[in-house]
């Protein structure tokens, strides 16, 4: 992410008007794992985006926005999983059950991807109630 946020500066500096009328939305999970992105951000455009503070919709440039998971609770380190219902995330496929962390035991636990999978194949019956309010965020953002 970090060389793409370098090239896109370098070659949209160069165009005084946006070649196109598309928007680049990034979304980072506010953690440890979106932290390359958001350090990256904060010294390329000079911003001061941090994992503690509650906005969610970073606008970077005029064609590029900054969109980090929200705060769940009175947690401000998360993640998009942390939307989901914990039935989900505590589900268990073939014998295993899902892991966050980058490194895992797959003979006892699977990743994101295949949790993605999951939720994708099941979506019918998943309760999404805890996006509203981040999709709602992220649509007035977006639209005014």
């Amino acid at each position: 992410m970090k060389n793409f946020l370098n090239l896109y500066k370098k070659r949209s500096s160069k165009f005084r008007v946006s070649p196109n009328e598309n928007k680049i939305i990034i979304v980072v999970d506010n953690d440890s794992g979106g932290k390359d992105t958001i350090c990256a951000i904060n010294s390329l455009y000079k911003k001061n985006i941090q994992i503690s503070d509650p906005t969610i919709i970073h606008k970077i440039t005029e064609k590029l926005t900054l969109v980090k998971t929200p705060h769940v609770g009175i947690k401000k380190e998360t993640t998009i999983e942390d939307l989901l219902p914990d039935d989900v995330k505590s589900v268990t496929i073939n014998g295993k059950t899902f892991s966050a962390e980058k490194i895992l035991d797959e003979t006892k636990n699977f990743g994101k991807i295949k949790l993605a999978s999951y939720v994708h194949d099941n979506a019918s019956v998943i309760d999404f109630t805890a996006f509203n309010d981040f999709l709602s965020e992220l649509d007035s953002g977006f639209t005014t």
